[in-house]
């Protein structure tokens, strides 16, 4: 050492300073990295885990509901002694839906009297398990194999099939048991939905049954016995995740859930993971890693060059950014590396470090940022939110501060995305939020949840409900200020919800839940309203998330019907018309009321489905009348507003109308205020599209809106329809009276004509005739009836018959 230059020594102290600093560095890295990359895939396991549990749980609940439906069928249409005509159900279902392997009706001794493909037919199956428990209740069986009906599906198969069992009693209409109705579910399916979910991703998933045994998973571990940690806590009803070694040596970070059931159907406590082994998991650190060490062999053969040609002068700002380095290794932040002014392979060195540092801090606190806040609008995301709002509870717990907790949802936000595009979307989202930010200000924090969805939490020791309130509407009405998104107005309005700890709850994931499920309730009664979480609300949420479950069947198994009700003329009482009205048949509800189905329609998107059904059903049926020699007679069919809405109305219209051989005339669509208020301009530029076409239309329940006379002059509309809230007290409400005669000679100014419905007494037309009304309908006419009543009604019209032209 005595004998070696300054300049060598300075370059070999150097150059372990740099690599010094590069390992402090790239320790610092590697620790940070792994802790976030380990947090963000285990997180992402976790939840691919409950997603795929979940997705597995109503997919079998949907196999679950169609055995109870058919069985349920099978008495209400008194089915049980017909072999053939259950044999042709079975198949009907083994075709429509995915996943069964077999499907059977058997008698109360256990003999098979229907299957389908006739499988099994005459079969005694009274000691199987699904038989003897489904016919006590219905039943639900875990994986296993079924030799006798594997022969018969596998034939020329060498893999052995494995089958889940669901069963139902069948019971006749005085509640006898008449036999069980069963299903095999084919393992295969339930593995190609698990696939096809986790194809995307670079994991692997694992589904594990009763005795910890391996149902789904990998070669390896199919079939094996898995004492994880991970299964254990999936058990006791945990999820999450956590790296744990498994049986073939390797340490995987997996992801835990478990398979619960979904509303009726109670599930086979199957335990999910999703696994992803940790060298994959964290090869971004490695690579990461080499990039340090890369850098600071970089910058050690810098410090050897400026070693050699410096002295003892380097070594006091050397020692100060050693110290500095150090100290950023053990973990401390806000440290700088100190700038040198003396010598410039000094200063570019230390410049250089501090940017480098300074960089790496950035690129954290941006991470940071991104993981706690919303990508599109800057404002804390669901973790954040969650986070600061378990914080707020626990405080407000000990000091007796009441929260409030405000979920917000854009009402039919998917419209806007539909029809003007993301970028629009985007646009309106970030509108939303800096209103919401004004309307907030300092009292509260707001939050982004998810795509449409934005919270807001207030912390005050004297809030009050009706304060609380007030802050919901004036977020609500600033939501609904009129938006200007390439050059269309749009007015978005929204659904809020509102829950207060610690009366609806005292943690951050029950008070979030509350409130999202009361605005979920001011979604379902139509949007653009307030609503108080209270719990007597679960019941009937139930009923209505039921019900919206029995449309979406009803409209793949084809429940709904068309009923009529004729219009006729005031003067000289011809029939000119009949209006189509939707009724619902339910196997066990029986006809159920429009007042109930309708709205649950509109809330679950289901409206413009059934109505271009509704359509193309009653030009249909008029295409049958005329076949049938009947006289023309314009059909009135309701428009919903998420038809009206969809812009394709015109073109579904023209398609009904041509399949059906139908003059445009032939029809005339009703639609009410509401509707067209909601966009007046695009409204205007669709009805003038369909008045071209050739079609009539009518404002329905006219007078129950909001449209104004100076928008009323501008639609190119044929008739006005008197709502039967205005006929219905014309004998005892002189109001009413001056409203109906007003109406009439509104319309009639504007050559318009103008028909009253809901008419039921002689009083009521005689008052309609002077008043000059054209037209008329209600139970005084006719109730509604089937379209094979017609030639009977007609006949009993003496001297009314339909006018030749319109």
């Amino acid at each position: 050492m005595r004998n070696t230059s300054l300049r060598t020594l300075q370059s070999f102290f150097a150059t372990a300073l740099a690599l010094s600093i590069t390992v402090a560095l790239g320790a610092v890295v590697e620790r940070t990295a792994t802790r976030e990359l380990q947090q963000r895939i285990g997180e992402h396991l976790a939840q691919a885990s409950a997603e795929l549990a979940g997705m597995l749980d109503r997919a079998m609940y949907e196999r679950y509901q169609d055995i109870a439906l058919y069985a349920a069928s099978l008495s209400a249409f008194d089915l049980t002694g017909q072999p053939a005509a259950v044999r042709s159900r079975l198949d009907e279902l083994l075709a429509a839906r995915e996943g069964f392997a077999w499907i059977g009706y058997a008698d109360p001794a256990g003999r098979v009297l229907a299957a389908t493909g006739g499988i099994l037919e005459q079969q005694d199956v009274s000691q199987r398990p699904w038989f003897s428990a489904a016919s006590k209740a219905a039943f639900v069986g875990d994986l296993h194999r079924a030799v006798m009906l594997e022969q018969k599906l596998n034939a020329g198969n060498a893999e052995p099939l494995r089958f889940l069992d669901i069963a139902t009693p069948v019971r006749d209409r005085d509640g006898n048991f008449t036999g069980v109705l069963g299903t095999h579910i084919d393992w295969r399916w339930i593995t190609q939905l698990a696939r096809r979910m986790v194809s995307a991703q670079a994991y692997e998933a694992v589904i594990v049954g009763a005795e910890d045994i391996a149902l789904m998973g990998p070669p390896g571990v199919q079939d094996a016995t898995l004492p994880l940690e991970s299964v254990r806590r999936a058990r006791l009803g945990e999820s999450g995740y956590l790296t744990e070694r498994w049986p073939d040596g390797r340490h995987y970070l997996t992801g835990y859930g478990r398979s619960s059931g979904y509303q009726s159907y109670p599930g086979l406590a199957w335990v999910v993971l999703e696994r992803q082994e940790v060298d994959a998991a964290f090869a971004p650190v490695t690579s990461l890693r080499r990039q340090v060490f890369l850098s600071g062999a970089l910058i050690a053969g810098l410090f050897m060059l400026i070693g050699w040609f410096v002295a003892n002068r380097i070594s006091r700002p050397l020692n100060a950014i050693t110290r500095t380095a150090e100290l950023i290794g053990k973990g401390e932040r806000g440290l700088r590396i100190p700038l040198d002014q003396g010598y410039r392979e000094v200063m570019v060195l230390s410049r250089t470090l501090a940017g480098l540092i300074h960089n790496l801090g950035e690129r954290e606190a941006q991470l940071e940022h991104q993981a706690t806040h919303h990508a599109l609008t800057g404002l804390p995301n669901r973790a954040l939110v969650r986070a600061m709002l378990g914080q707020l509870a626990s405080r407000s717990g000990a000091d007796s501060r009441q929260l409030a907790i405000l979920t917000i949802d854009l009402d039919r936000f998917k419209v806007i995305n539909e029809t003007l595009g993301y970028a629009a979307g985007d646009a309106v989202l970030r509108t939303m939020a800096t209103r919401l930010a004004s309307c907030v200000g300092t009292h509260g924090m707001l939050g982004h949840l998810a795509k449409d969805e934005f919270v807001i939490v207030l912390e005050n020791q004297d809030q009050k409900l009706f304060q609380t309130e007030t802050l919901a509407a004036q977020a609500g009405q600033a939501i609904a200020e009129p938006v200007e998104i390439e050059n269309t107005r749009l007015v978005v309005t929204s659904s809020i919800g509102i829950s207060f700890s610690p009366r609806d709850g005292r943690d951050a994931d029950t008070l979030l839940g509350h409130s999202m499920f009361a605005m979920h309730q001011a979604k379902a009664k139509g949007g653009n309203r307030i609503e108080f979480f209270h719990t007597g609300a679960n019941a009937a949420a139930a009923e209505r998330v039921m019900l919206e479950r029995e449309l979406q069947q009803a409209c793949a198994l084809r429940q709904f019907e068309l009923v009529y009700q004729p219009q006729v003329a005031l003067a000289g009482g011809a029939v000119v018309g009949l209006e189509a009205l939707l009724r619902w048949r339910h196997p066990s509800r029986g006809l159920v009321s429009p007042g109930l189905f309708l709205p649950a329609a509109e809330a679950s998107g289901l409206m413009g489905q059934i109505g271009d059904w509704v359509l193309m059903e009653a030009c249909s049926q008029a295409r049958r009348w005329r076949d049938q020699g009947l006289p023309r007679l314009r059909v009135s069919i309701n428009v919903s507003a998420q038809q009206f809405d969809s812009g394709n109305l015109v073109h579904l219209v023209s398609e009904a109308l041509a399949r059906n051989a139908l003059e445009p005339d032939s029809i005339k669509l009703e639609i009410t205020e509401s509707t067209l208020m909601t966009d007046v301009e695009a409204g205007i530029q669709t009805m003038e599209e369909l008045r071209r076409l050739g079609v009539h239309i009518s404002i329905d329940d006219f007078g129950t809106g909001y449209s104004s006379l100076s928008y009323l002059k501008q639609f190119p509309i044929n008739d006005l329809k008197i709502d039967q809230s205005f006929t219905r007290d014309l004998e005892t409400d002189a109001e009413d009276r001056a409203i109906v005669r007003g109406v009439i000679a509104l319309g009639h100014s504007l050559h318009l004509n103008v028909i009253a419905e809901g008419v039921e007494t002689e009083q009521q037309v005689a008052f309609l005739a002077r008043a000059g009304c054209d037209e008329m309908q209600g139970y005084l006419v006719s109730r509604p009836f089937a379209p094979d009543h017609l030639p009977a009604f007609l006949r009993t019209r003496r001297g009314s018959r339909a006018p030749e032209t319109f």
